[in-house]
């Protein structure tokens, strides 16, 4: 059977879902449609879109408030190895939400549309008692920087490790080891390289340790216990005997990025770097 033309619906319209999660230098993407049918790579959007009619997207309105309001997706668990972790409740990594909303017209021209983009920032199964289901709600980045701000009058350094300012190469500093134990937030590490030679006696402070492309903050560490790192929080159960990838942390002072990173030269605190004369701080005379 062909349809007329004035039988054809004149637009169609679904809805694409992308999880971006994993190491952020190597990222693992997950991809799903409302659509009846797999979506194939469509323009710049990436795919394919795996077909989950039953999912359901309710976006943030934006009236004025949008910063204050979540997003959230639902759709079916189907035994979904990423979907199981995001909504086991234990740690995992970051994972960033986007929203793409596809219009076809009669006549082939599509309109592509970006509605949403943000963090994720809980998962749980069988919301509302509905078995079988998994909601993940994100928010903007603009929900996280609702604080108030001030003026830093401390010298530590504005720049990120790793990130632009700092400029050092995270690929230099990277190193591999195996995680033995697990109690708690206490892991112990072993198979990196001896440190000694950093005075400031707490090369892996503030670094973090990667796994599956989640990375967990080292809360403490010191040279005298090399091998028993601290984290911010226990670690799943899985790193268990696993590799791993660590790097070192910065607390953004001086002395730590001179002697424990060589870089004193990026250093860009209040106090370190500014000139000699400023004439935003001159007062004239008579």
């Amino acid at each position: 059977m062909v349809l007329l033309a004035t039988q054809k619906p004149q637009k169609n319209s679904f809805m694409l879902v992308e999880f971006k999660y994993g190491d952020p230098f190597d990222p693992k993407f997950e991809r799903f449609t409302d659509n009846q049918e797999e979506v194939p790579v469509l323009g710049n959007t990436g795919g394919p879109w795996f077909s989950r009619p039953e999912m359901k997207i309710e976006l943030a309105e934006n009236v004025g408030t949008l910063s204050q309001r979540k997003t959230h997706v639902e759709l079916e668990l189907r035994g979904n190895t990423f979907l199981t972790n995001a909504s086991s409740g234990e740690a995992h990594s970051l994972i960033e939400m986007t929203i793409i909303e596809i219009v076809e017209d009669f006549d082939g021209n599509i309109d592509i549309t970006w509605p949403y983009k943000g963090r994720c920032r809980e998962g749980w199964k069988n919301p509302g008692g509905r078995t079988g289901m998994v909601r993940i709600e994100a928010r903007t980045c603009f929900k996280d920087l609702e604080r108030s701000l001030g003026i830093v009058l401390g010298p530590q350094c504005p720049w990120y490790l790793y990130g632009r300012g700092c400029d050092k190469q995270r690929s230099d500093d990277v190193e591999t080891g195996t995680i033995t134990t697990i109690v708690g937030s206490k892991v112990t590490i072993t198979g990196l390289a001896d440190h000694s030679a950093d005075t400031t006696n707490r090369y892996w402070h503030l670094g973090n340790v990667n796994v599956e492309g989640l990375p967990i903050m080292v809360l403490d560490w010191e040279i005298g216990d090399p091998t028993n790192f601290y984290f911010v929080r226990p670690p799943p159960a899985r790193w268990l005997g696993v590799s791993c990838t660590v790097v070192p942390g910065c607390d953004k002072h001086p002395l730590t990025c001179d002697v424990r990173h060589d870089n004193s030269d990026r250093f860009a605190g209040i106090g370190w770097n500014t000139p000699s004369y400023n004439p935003t701080l001159d007062v004239g005379g008579g």
